[in-house]
């Protein structure tokens, strides 16, 4: 989200990118979500709607992202599912 203070911006910008490689180096992956299909296991839907671009049953939106720990899934992507 921008906010007016460009550096206050800048700050948790350089935050938010040190904490990204700090847990990817302890082996946390983000799952990914958008255009993919819809996984129980690893996602949690949440809504659904009508896109026939993407086909029945594919994420369309991820409100939430999820995380897994080597084959352990610590928090699962709220995401939007097409019908």
């Amino acid at each position: 989200m921008k906010c007016s203070d460009e550096s206050y911006y800048k700050g948790v910008e350089m935050i938010m990118s040190q904490m990204t490689d700090m847990l990817g180096s302890l082996g946390v992956k983000e799952i990914l979500a958008v255009g993919q299909p819809f996984d129980p296991n690893l996602h949690n839907a949440v809504m659904s709607v009508e896109n026939p671009e993407l086909g029945e049953n594919m994420v369309a939106e991820e409100y939430q992202k999820g995380f897994t720990l080597g084959d352990r899934v610590i928090r699962f992507s709220t995401v939007v599912v097409t019908k």
